[in-house]
């Protein structure tokens, strides 16, 4: 079963930095997704999110890495 890893996540999810957060993607591998809110890295300086963990069909890949996913649907939020 999937927990959640307390250390990953602060009290707001993000620790208030604005960053684009993908929702919705897609993988080569995998095929399409939904991002777990909150579930993935903190963003840098810039913003950049370097990994999500991703429902997929056949289950949660965890710490998917950005640059090998399409991203579908974003938002930018802090």
């Amino acid at each position: 079963m999937y927990q959640l890893d307390k250390k990953r996540k602060s009290k707001n999810g993000h620790n208030g930095k604005k960053h684009n957060c993908a929702s919705k993607v897609k993988s080569e591998e995998y095929g399409i997704g939904e991002c777990i809110k909150t579930m993935h890295a903190e963003p840098d300086e810039n913003g950049y999110v370097a990994w999500y963990d991703v429902l997929f069909e056949h289950g949660i890949e965890e710490q998917v890495p950005t640059e090998s996913l399409e991203i579908l649907v974003s938002e930018s939020h802090t």
